[in-house]
């Protein structure tokens, strides 16, 4: 019998290695892929065509991960990112490829799900239609909590955090809310609201232009509900303030229980001609 330690291959690429790659693919999380020595290479930040110098990140049994260290090769497919914390922040992965690019890529990831996964050999995927404007399109973020005085969003693949100010894709009455839930926090009389939370969850209706904001966190606090008058009044566009609590886990963002802290719990959007009642914890399409 063949012991597994036998049929163990050990792969031709080692930890910290740093050797030159090119990319021929992109896969649905943004990652390129390229091949060392017939070994799938999995890297952020290259594109298909580009011949890149890697660091080998982590090596596993079938494949290895490498970081981005210089681009040798670029590809005519290659965008300037408009976010500043664009490949630090886990929020984006493709604004360093044009639109029109990014909009066929998807086509493709449709087409490679339905026929490496569901086994279909003859599929036919539309064109994905795009927007007139790429930018400043979500109606919803969610802001991890930087304590003491300050917000932001997970980095890829971390618990660490990219502190913002400002974010280019979301709507903007969402991005100015950013600025003022900044100054809240760094304001000794409505600091306390942020004690011991962990998100901000803001969303906005493109029919009305008002926004209800959500402050997640483990507990309830009582001392949030007599200060969330005040802040209602320093919010832009702000129809209410609700508590989200009882997470049900660690990685949870919005808790199982809500409650109103100030003015309204909901928001209407109208699309189609149809009303739509919308609260923090509703499932609502965001672009």
């Amino acid at each position: 019998m063949t012991s597994k330690k036998a049929r163990t291959r050990k792969l031709p690429i080692e930890l910290g290695q740093e050797i030159e790659l090119r990319f021929h693919d992109l896969l649905s999380n943004g990652q390129a892929v390229g091949r060392a020595d017939g070994v799938a290479v999995f890297v952020f930040g290259p594109l298909p065509g580009e011949l890149a110098r890697v660091r080998i990140s982590a090596v596993k049994q079938k494949y290895a991960v490498g970081e981005l260290k210089e681009l040798l090769e670029r590809s005519d497919a290659r965008a300037q990112p408009f976010c500043p914390v664009f490949g630090t922040c886990g929020g984006c992965q493709i604004q360093h490829l044009t639109y029109a690019q990014q909009l066929k890529w998807k086509q493709s990831v449709v087409r490679n799900a339905l026929q490496r996964i569901g086994g279909m050999s003859d599929v036919h995927v539309y064109e994905t239609i795009g927007m007139s404007n790429p930018r400043a399109y979500r109606n919803k973020m969610s802001l991890v909590v930087d304590h003491p005085d300050g917000f932001g969003f997970y980095k890829q693949r971390s618990h660490d955090i990219v502190r913002i100010d400002r974010c280019p894709i979301v709507q903007p009455a969402l991005d100015k809310c950013i600025g003022a839930l900044i100054d809240l926090q760094n304001d000794s009389s409505s600091a306390r609201a942020f004690a011991n939370a962990r998100h901000v969850v803001a969303r906005t209706s493109v029919a009305t232009g008002q926004n209800i904001i959500a402050i997640a966190a483990p507990q309830t606090a009582e001392e949030r509900k007599q200060i969330a008058p005040r802040m209602l009044e320093r919010l832009p566009n702000a129809a209410g303030i609700v508590e989200s609590f009882d997470l049900s886990s660690e990685n949870a963002i919005l808790g199982q229980k809500m409650r109103t802290l100030a003015g309204s719990d909901s928001i209407e959007e109208v699309v189609g001609g149809i009303r739509f009642r919308i609260s923090a914890s509703s499932f609502f399409q965001v672009n």
